[in-house]
C-alpha cells in the first residue's frame, strides 16, 4: 500500500541509480483488495471494540480515550474510505478527510470523537460503534460479502458463510459479545469490590455450598437406611 506519486522527489540520495529503479516501482497507485479488506477491517474493528468496552468496564478512561481515536478511528476511516473510493491516502486514512470525504461522513466521525473524560468518553464510544456496526452492514451489500444476508435478518444469528461467525455489522457470536461487553461498559459505571468483599463473598458462597451438601448427604443416607430391608430381624424371626 506504499504509494509514491514521484520517486524521483522521494529518493535523497541515489549513487548508483538502484534506489530509484526500485521506488519507480511504487509510482502506480494500486488499491486495497475490496471484499478481503472490508472483512479484515470489520474483524478488526469488533476485536478493538470488544477491548475498548473491557477497558472502560474498568475505568481506564485514559486507555480507552487511546484506544478510541488512535486504533479504532483509524480502522472505521479506512472502512470509510474503502466505500467511497477514495483510498489514495490510505496509510494516514485522516489525512485530507475533510477533502476526500463526503460532509456527512466527517461529522458521523467527529461524533466519535471526545475528551478524556468519562462522561463525554461514554457517549463517544457508544456513537463510535454504532458507526463501525454501519458501515459493516453498508459494506455487506456492494462488497457481496456473504455476511450480507445477516444484515437484512436483525440479530438472528450469523449469516451463513461469513468467517469466523461475524457478519460486517458486528452480528454472530464476536458481535453479540462486543454488543453486549459495549451495552454494559457504556451504561453507568458499575460499583468497585474490593478484593477483601471479593473473598469475603466467595467464602460465605462457599459455606452454603457445603453446608446444602451435607444436608443432601443426610437426607439421602437416612432414606437409604429406612428403606434396607431388615435382615437381623427376619432372621430372628
Amino acid at each position: 500500500m506504499v504509494h509514491l506519486p514521484r520517486p524521483e522527489a522521494a529518493v535523497l540520495l541515489d549513487r548508483t541509480g538502484r534506489l530509484t529503479r526500485a521506488a519507480r516501482r511504487l509510482a502506480e497507485f494500486r488499491p486495497p483488495e475490496p471484499a478481503a479488506t472490508a472483512q479484515q477491517l470489520c474483524d478488526e474493528l469488533a476485536n478493538w471494540t470488544l477491548m475498548l468496552a473491557h477497558v472502560l468496564a474498568r475505568g481506564e478512561v485514559a486507555r480507552a480515550h487511546t484506544l478510541l481515536h488512535a486504533v479504532v478511528g483509524p480502522l472505521q476511516l479506512k472502512l470509510c474510505r474503502l466505500l467511497r473510493g477514495s483510498t489514495a491516502h490510505w496509510l494516514t486514512p485522516s489525512r485530507a478527510l475533510e477533502k476526500d470525504l463526503p460532509a456527512a461522513d466527517v461529522d458521523r466521525y467527529t461524533a466519535t470523537t471526545a475528551a478524556a473524560r468519562e462522561g463525554e468518553l461514554r457517549p463517544a464510544a457508544r456513537d463510535s460503534w454504532r458507526w463501525s456496526r454501519e458501515l459493516g452492514a453498508e459494506a455487506a451489500r456492494p462488497l457481496g460479502h456473504p455476511g450480507a444476508r445477516g444484515a437484512a435478518r436483525a440479530d438472528r444469528g450469523p449469516a451463513r458463510g461469513a468467517p469466523h461467525g461475524l457478519t460486517p455489522d458486528g452480528r454472530g457470536h464476536e458481535g453479540r459479545t462486543a454488543r453486549r461487553a459495549m451495552s454494559s461498559a457504556l451504561s453507568a459505571p458499575r460499583p468497585i469490590i474490593s478484593s477483601s468483599q471479593k473473598v469475603s463473598r466467595g467464602s460465605r458462597a462457599s459455606s452454603a455450598a457445603c453446608r446444602r451438601n451435607r444436608s443432601r448427604a443426610s437426607s439421602s443416607g437416612s432414606s437409604r437406611r429406612s428403606t434396607r430391608p431388615s435382615v437381623y430381624s427376619s432372621s430372628v424371626e
